[in-house]
């Protein structure tokens, strides 16, 4: 689906000057008639696109507490605050950008992030979700996680190395105050 929508803004992408793109999921969870309150928003501030994300998740307890940890690990792998966005409304300049970008149809809402394209972030009230539960199971959900983790990689990488070499040194600077203090003090810890 992600690669669906990034074929649709590709072919809207020359159409849209002065106007706006308004993205949604089709599952039911989202007030679409909240939508004209969107275009006002635009219509006030053309300057930044809006995410819209659902504000009170209704899954399992185990499902939050793994989404909780995940939103730790992006915040301090990506160096980003994660907006699990289902509705965007871009305005129609931004679009050409957000189209052009090659990790669009990687992870639909993320290349304007790391496009740094200014937005602002606005819940909504999860509706109840046509056909009932989800299909989508946690190894699709972590694959879909980790996707948008690779959006921001460098920043991932970078932020690895660094913990990496951090704990090499950390570990250089034990091993070599135990050596200290067992060479000063041999009667107290005996090789």
């Amino acid at each position: 689906n992600q690669a669906a929508m990034a074929y649709g803004v590709r072919q809207l992408a020359p159409r849209l000057q002065g106007a706006y793109l308004l993205t949604f999921d089709a599952d039911g969870e989202d007030d679409l008639t909240r939508l004209p309150e969107l275009v006002q928003l635009l219509n006030e501030d053309p300057s930044r696109m809006i995410f819209v994300y659902r504000d009170g998740r209704k899954e399992r307890l185990l499902f939050r507490l793994f989404y909780g940890i995940y939103r730790v690990v992006y915040r301090l792998l990506a160096g980003q605050r994660l907006i699990p966005c289902n509705i965007m409304a871009i305005p129609g300049w931004m679009v050409p950008m957000v189209a052009g970008s090659p990790l669009l149809s990687l992870h639909f809402s993320y290349p304007p992030l790391r496009l740094g394209l200014p937005y602002r972030a606005i819940p909504m009230a999860r509706r109840v979700r046509y056909g009932g539960k989800s299909t989508q199971n946690i190894s699709l959900l972590i694959q879909h996680g980790l996707i948008g983790l690779t959006i921001f990689y460098e920043h991932a990488v970078a932020r690895l190395m660094l913990l990496a070499a951090s704990m090499v040194a950390v570990t250089a600077i034990v091993s070599v105050w135990t050596l200290i203090v067992r060479i000063l003090s041999p009667e107290r810890f005996p090789i």
